[in-house]
């Protein structure tokens, strides 16, 4: 079981970029009989949905379930409940950020887009964090997916008012907008703040008319205020999603109009029992309903209402300007392994759903997954008009590629070299040093191999005659076949834009990924087994000794090149079997470079993107004859195509 944690539901709306320079088009709900005949219950429907599942947050601050929420309530309200999809906007994850739900929030607003007569929805489910201000109140704030905080501190308010949107900043919009009905479906931890409860009783024909005659500013809220909103084991959906879609589901299998009152009343007992069965009692989550000073109705009205629903008569839709009524189709892939590629008719998904908006009577869907270590899957799925269909993905292995290390001694033996270092936490980065060795922060590795010592230009030999590559630039001493590699660049061994690059040579000639070791993982590696704990500022301790490393100048020496990376004296192994962590060469990390966070990580691989696009360099070479070059938590720069006498690099593998 799982919850999302710190959680406090909130809201926005935006509308369609191909909708804002044309006509929106319109599905209005309509009566044909009975009582309410030629009564329009909504003259347009609008929703936004938003779910962000935080994926550089830690495992158990992911909220993995939040795409699966909003895909499947898309499906249901454009096949069941009268919303055109070009009216329902889906924000997922890097789309809803602070400027994305601010800009959102402002659209609202707009009285030439939403008018009086239409109907506003809105879904949210996301991270938010509820804190006590300085008159004891509480305040909340929605957590967009590009706020830098950490969730669990509640204690320094201001990164909430900096990147975070205050609960306050949403209601207003809401309170503002021109269509008569709105409200909000927040499906979190606490977010019972946004509610006050009121029940109601199945509505009559005329009851019906007096819901529609004045507004209705609503909330339903996943538990109380106190309360966090929970994901258990087994359901696609987080639990209070799970039981929502199925009131709404079984209400439109058989055309009965549901206000938001009912079914608010309906979750107040369907979720608690949901947890109290799958919990055996010991959760407790209790949905929460009810309306901001209006007495309207926001209404669930089935595009088959029944006869007794609509006061003796019917329900129709009717889409204005013309165009046939589309519904949605959804397809669910199982059996995709993680990591794995996957597209539909040539979009890629984010998780393993697809939907999609048809009109004709079913729709081909091509199905491709490419995944490591098997084959690409390619098939045809055919998906009947409003139909879900779930299709099982069956994958063949890909023959596992034999090991020519035997071809190639000096990688062979490189690898062989590798350092099993185990898992830990540490604090990464130093209070004292340089300003981007700051703020000093926790981090988590888990476990891997490293290089004992830098890659030689024996290996580099190997690939270069392998693959065709030039040889690099000799240094002033030669091309020395037991001396780090020099004049290489990140690009030479990563390869530009991702193609090709000594990385991919030496792991399809290992048989298993080899790569550059992160920052964090050289710099825990450089600590030692030791400095998890002790903090250590070099690889040997506290203090600077020259004799544990190779470098220059007459004060450390008078090194004017590179040393053997298996030389027998003046030389420093750490704890790990790992030498030249400082000196020798300076040593390409796979990161970006970027300013470091506050909060704790796992397993970080620095930003996703960068303006100089510079990377990680670490560890001082022969050239530097500053002392806190050599110290483990000293950071350089670099752009991928430098190359010099004094840089070089180490391999990294998994824990094999």
């Amino acid at each position: 079981m799982d919850r999302r944690t710190i959680l406090l539901g909130s809201f926005g709306l935006v509308l369609p970029a191909a909708a804002q320079n044309a006509q929106t088009k319109s599905l209005t709900v309509k009566a044909r009989s009975g009582e309410l005949a030629d009564t329009t219950l909504y003259t347009n429907s609008f929703a936004v949905l938003v779910g962000i599942t935080y994926p550089r947050f830690p495992d158990n601050l992911q909220i993995p379930q939040a795409n699966a929420d909003v895909d499947d309530l898309k499906a249901l309200l454009v096949a069941s409940y009268g919303f055109l999809s070009e009216n329902v906007v889906v924000l997922k994850d890097a789309q809803a950020t602070k400027k994305g739900i601010e800009k959102a929030l402002a659209s609202l607003t707009d009285r030439k887009r939403i008018l009086a007569t239409d109907r506003v929805l809105v879904y949210f489910s996301c991270h938010g964090q509820t804190i006590k201000t300085q008159d004891g109140g509480d305040q909340g704030f929605l957590i967009p997916s590009d706020a830098d905080i950490d969730l669990k501190d509640t204690s320094n308010p201001g990164p909430y008012f900096s990147d975070c949107i205050p609960m306050d900043g949403l209601w207003r919009p809401l309170e503002a907008c021109p269509a008569r009905h709105r409200l909000l479906i927040a499906d979190a931890c606490f977010a019972g703040l946004t509610v006050q409860s009121k029940a109601f009783p199945k509505p009559s024909a005329a009851t019906l008319k007096g819901f529609l005659a004045v507004p209705a500013l609503q909330a339903i809220a996943a538990g109380g205020k106190g309360e966090e909103a929970l994901v258990l084991p087994g359901l696609r959906n987080s639990a209070f999603t799970h039981k929502l879609l199925e009131v709404l589901r079984q209400a439109a299998a058989s055309g009965e109009i549901v206000t938001t009152s009912l079914l608010g009343a309906q979750l107040k007992t369907s979720v608690p029992d949901l947890i109290l069965s799958r919990t055996n009692g010991k959760e407790k989550q209790t949905p929460q309903f009810g309306s901001r000073g209006t007495e309207g109705e926001w209404l669930f009205v089935p595009m088959s209402a029944t006869a007794a629903a609509a006061g003796g008569g019917a329900i129709e839709t009717v889409v204005a300007p013309g165009g046939a009524v589309s519904t949605t189709i959804r397809l669910e892939l199982t059996g995709v392994p993680a990591g794995a590629k996957v597209t539909v008719d040539g979009t890629q998904l984010t998780g393993n759903v697809f939907t999609d908006d048809i009109v004709e009577k079913a729709k081909s869907l091509e199905v491709a997954v490419v995944a490591a270590g098997f084959k690409p899957y390619v098939h045809t799925v055919v998906v009947p008009r409003g139909g879900s269909v779930n299709h099982a993905v069956v994958l063949e292995a890909k023959p596992k590629p034999a090991n020519r290390l035997t071809d190639y001694p000096a990688l062979k033996a490189y690898v062989e070299s590798l350092r099993s270092i185990p898992a830990g936490t540490f604090q990464m980065g130093s209070s004292t040093g340089d300003s981007d060795e700051k703020p000093v922060h926790s981090v988590t590795v888990s476990a891997f191999r490293l290089g004992a010592a830098p890659v030689t230009f024996g290996v580099w030999k190997e690939y270069c005659a392998a693959s065709g590559t030039e040889l690099p630039e000799a240094p002033s001493w030669g091309m020395l076949d037991d001396h780090p590699v020099v004049h290489v660049s990140w690009n030479d061994i990563m390869g530009a834009d991702g193609k090709g690059g000594f990385c991919v040579w030496a792991s399809d000639v290992a048989g298993f990924r080899l790569t550059l070791p992160s920052e964090a993982q050289f710099e825990y590696g450089a600590r030692g087994a030791r400095g998890g704990q002790g903090g250590l500022d070099f690889p040997w301790g506290n203090s600077f000794d020259r004799s544990k490393l190779w470098c220059s100048s007459a004060k450390f020496g008078d090194a004017k090149r590179t040393a053997p990376v298996l030389r027998t004296s003046n030389i420093y192994r750490n704890s790990y079997g790992l030498t030249d962590m400082a000196g020798n060469v300076s040593q390409w990390c796979s990161d970006l470079y970027g300013p470091y966070s506050s909060a704790s990580q796992t397993d970080p691989q620095g930003p996703g993107s960068s303006s100089d696009n510079f990377r990680c360099v670490r560890g001082g070479s022969w050239f530097n004859n500053n002392p806190d070059i050599f110290r483990c938590a000293n950071r350089i720069r670099s752009g991928p195509v430098s190359r010099g006498s004094n840089y070089g690099f180490r391999l990294s593998a998994g824990p094999g």
